[in-house]
């Protein structure tokens, strides 16, 4: 059995301004990672993927760390502690966040949230939302919410459904660029503070460490129909001129629940060059599973062994 850990925020909590976004304490990442070392073998992606099809024989069930959306605690605190343990780590890069000047709508939302109370984030936002389009898209189920923000209360879930799935792109960075630069600033301020950039994603890859796609600009990609090609291209397309040549090209699907990606999603991503791609579809990986539906366990499913 294959499993695969999703990290995201890896950071010193008690030291950051922003408390309140959600992640992993530092102590508690390593906390994690000596109970992964002592339980399963610690997998590289080639190893993982000689598992899938049939070449590798483990004596334990492999684990697999991956770290989405290119974090500067990547660089900075992950992928030298992993090096010290001889562990590889996959870092699936946003690749406009790593030009370093623009900050992923998921990241405002994240960011906001931790700078507002939830009220005041969601008047803000539905207030503007009325003023563009004139009303509020209808309510969705609690059984989708639930599923897609599994890890959230319900009103927080709300939230993010109607920004990440029901404000068109355009409308949805618009809002939140304003809401970002009156509540925290500079947008180009955050993101140099947020993300890793390419050279360091290069010094990365040289500690052994592998970079994955993460698209361009974090969209789902089963909402751009036809332009999935283009999101994934630019992504191929900067990776491969910014970074390490790597024989190994793994996608990490944004946001990662079965309806974020399609079937046209997988040609893309093939007919640019990528070799797997993982989800957040929760649950282990065997033998012959489908390389670009791969599952991953979050963070806090771990939590749950300890």
């Amino acid at each position: 059995m294959l499993w695969v850990v999703t990290y995201h925020y890896i950071r010193d909590f008690r030291s950051t301004p922003y408390p309140k976004i959600k992640g992993l304490d530092n102590k508690a990442f390593e906390s994690q990672l000596d109970y992964l070392r002592g339980r399963y073998e610690m997998a590289s992606l080639e190893s993982a993927l000689a598992f899938l099809e049939g070449s590798y024989s483990p004596s334990k069930d492999l684990c697999l760390l991956t770290f989405d959306d290119g974090l500067r605690e990547h660089h900075d605190f992950v992928a030298p502690l992993l090096r010290r343990h001889g562990i590889q780590g996959v870092f699936a890069l946003i690749t406009r966040c790593a030009e370093g000047s623009w900050v992923a709508t998921a990241h405002k939302n994240h960011y906001l949230m931790a700078s507002l109370s939830l009220d005041v984030y969601r008047t803000s936002y539905e207030s503007s939302l009325r003023d563009r389009i004139g009303r509020l898209p209808d309510p969705v189920s609690r059984q989708t919410l639930e599923t897609t923000y599994r890890w959230d209360d319900l009103e927080t879930a709300k939230l993010k459904y109607l920004i990440n799935f029901q404000t068109s792109a355009h409308l949805r960075d618009d809002i939140l660029s304003q809401l970002l630069a009156e509540t925290l600033g500079s947008e180009e301020d955050l993101a140099r503070e947020l993300y890793l950039d390419f050279d360091e994603a290069c010094a990365m890859q040289d500690s052994g460490m592998l970079i994955a796609g993460h698209s361009h600009t974090h969209p789902a990609l089963s909402a751009l129909g036809d332009g999935q090609h283009e999101e994934v291209g630019n992504c191929a397309v900067r990776l491969r001129s910014e970074c390490r040549a790597q024989e190994i090209w793994p996608f990490v699907y944004p946001f990662g629940k079965t309806d974020s990606f399609d079937a046209q999603s997988i040609r893309a991503l093939r007919a640019h060059g990528f070799n797997c791609a993982f989800s957040t579809v929760s649950g282990s990986n065997s033998v012959e599973d489908d390389l670009f539906r791969l599952h991953r366990i979050d963070t806090n499913e771990v939590q749950g062994l300890l």
